[in-house]
């Protein structure tokens, strides 16, 4: 499945369709942590990113994902370039998988809220 959404939406999206990505591959421009747990959930068996962080690395190996990547960085930093990512911010201190997942559709609303 493709999408042209930007961030992490499409994969919180592919979440909560009825659709099943259990033994796929995944390609995507940038891998954190909070798209690595979402990405462990999906059940997928590799990820393929042109930038990944060191800390997407660490959930990805932990879960048995195979990894692929351009760039590997410490941390995801934010559109503006200013900060670190909200999602990475918002799964800072979550390791479970599920968790993150609700924790990462909170933050989507709440920052959607601030845009309408």
């Amino acid at each position: 499945m493709k999408s042209r959404d930007t961030g992490i939406r499409p994969l919180v999206q592919y979440l909560e369709s009825e659709a099943s990505y259990v033994g796929f591959a995944a390609v995507d421009k940038i891998v954190g942590k909070a798209a690595a747990l979402l990405y462990v959930l999906l059940g997928v068996t590799a990820v393929y990113a042109t930038v990944m962080s060191m800390e997407g690395v660490k959930v990805l190996v932990a879960n048995g994902i195979e990894i692929y990547h351009d760039t590997l960085t410490d941390c995801i930093i934010n559109r503006k370039g200013n900060g670190l990512c909200p999602m990475e911010q918002t799964v800072g201190e979550i390791d479970d998988p599920f968790e993150a997942f609700l924790a990462i559709r909170k933050t989507l609303d709440r920052l959607s809220e601030k845009i309408n």
